[in-house]
Formats: C-alpha cells, sequence, structure tokens
C-alpha cells in the first residue's frame, strides 16, 4: 500500500534532557516525546543562544525516542543539559500512524486531485521522497521562521497567563507537528482566561483544515463563538 503525502515543508522540533558537551562527532539525546526526525536532515540541538550544536540525524529510535545526531559544527562550549532540538525538512514521513489510507478517501476533494497530492513510491513504516511532480499544495513558511526566531532560542512566543479572553484549544489526535502533550501542557497554564475549552479531534493531523473531517473543527469552533457571544 502507497502513502499519501502532501507536499509541506515540515519543522520537527523536540526537547531533551540529556546531559552533553558541546563538540562535533556523534551526539545522543533521548527526546522528552516521540517525535520522529529523518535521517540525513539537518537540525540544530540549542541551551541558548551562545550555545548550539548544528548536524544531521544519523538514526532515530521511537522505541527509546532516541536521536543521534552526527555534529558538524558548534557554538559555544560546556556540558549543558536542557536542549532544543529542530530543523526543516520536506515532507518524507507519513504526519500520523494511521496515515495509510488512500488520498481520496482522506483528504477533501478538490485537495486529493491528481497533481495536487505526492505519492511515495515506498510502502507503510518506510520513508522516501516524492517520486510525482508539478503542481501541488503549499504551506507558507512564515511560522517556520517564527519557530527559528523564537522557539529554537528558547524565547516564548507569548505569555498564556496574560491571555483574559475566552480561548478555546483545539487539537488533531494524530498531529506530529505540536503532539498532544504541547496543548495540554499549555491548557492549564491559561489561568486569566474567562473561559477556556480543550477540543481534541479523532483521526486529525496538523492539516486538519484539508482533510475529511474538518468540519468537526469547523464545528468546534463555531459552537465556542456562538456560545461566548450568547453569554
Amino acid at each position: 500500500m502507497n502513502i499519501y503525502l502532501l507536499e509541506l515543508v515540515a519543522y520537527i522540533q523536540a526537547a531533551s534532557a540529556s546531559s552533553l558537551s558541546i563538540g562535533t562527532g556523534s551526539k545522543t539525546f533521548v527526546l522528552a516525546a516521540d517525535i520522529r526526525f529523518i535521517v540525513g536532515m539537518t537540525v540544530t540541538a540549542v541551551y541558548d543562544g551562545s550555545n548550539s550544536m548544528t548536524g544531521t540525524v544519523t538514526s532515530y529510535d521511537p522505541t527509546t525516542k532516541t536521536l543521534v545526531l552526527n555534529i558538524t559544527s558548534v557554538t559555544g562550549s560546556g556540558t549543558r543539559a536542557s536542549w532544543v532540538i529542530g530543523g526543516t525538512t520536506t515532507l518524507r514521513y507519513s504526519t500520523s500512524p494511521g496515515y495509510n489510507k488512500d488520498a481520496s478517501n482522506y483528504y477533501e476533494p478538490r485537495i486529493a486531485q491528481p497533481g495536487n497530492i505526492r505519492r511515495s513510491a515506498f510502502a507503510e513504516g518506510t520513508t522516501g521522497g516524492p517520486i510525482e511532480v508539478g503542481p501541488a499544495l503549499r504551506a507558507p513558511n512564515g511560522v517556520i521562521q517564527d519557530s527559528n526566531e523564537f522557539w529554537v532560542a528558547g524565547k516564548p512566543y507569548y505569555d498564556p497567563n496574560k491571555i483574559v479572553v475566552p480561548t478555546l484549544i483545539v487539537h488533531g489526535e494524530w498531529d506530529r507537528d505540536t503532539p498532544p502533550y504541547m496543548a495540554q501542557t499549555l491548557f492549564p497554564l491559561l489561568v486569566n482566561a474567562p473561559t477556556k475549552r480543550y477540543v481534541a479531534l479523532g483521526e486529525a493531523t496538523h492539516t486538519v483544515i484539508m482533510e475529511k473531517n474538518r468540519m468537526e473543527l469547523f464545528r468546534a469552533v463555531q459552537s465556542f463563538l456562538e456560545e461566548e457571544s450568547r453569554s
């Protein structure tokens, strides 16, 4: 069975508390969550603005959440134990554990048309580049710049404590770009929101707005807005 992939640029990021000395060569990080880095992609492990290591992914073991990097350049020195690891790649992986569906049965019909979906030549459980070329659905990369300038640099986008309006968090069950633990960590920090709601959408990925169950997302948002307008 072929896996169907959207032609999207993905920014993959994870945290690690592994204690490592800054230097070149092989470095092993144990990740805080199962984030599937791709062998060969270039990533940077950042401790702070003055201490980082850049290299390529040698291997990743999802069972132990162990990421091995071949570090080729560094800034700073010393031994550090709190890392944010991230890098950008074209889609070479399934965005969800259940992503072995035919594209025409999973995506909104206009998106699933030939030429808008890239097909992998590899069977389920493997990785590889797309084999089809031509028009493709693409996503803007401003969010990647934001991630590089804030998240990877260890600077927060915002302070959730300062949010003072009703807040809805909607999350996809199969979202690997922002795994469930991220939304679940953010939710209790909304201490000054007068009302707050967390909605988990089953079988939804980071691109749920383009998927067949996108109406569940629309209903969750519409319901929240209507309830707040009546209060």
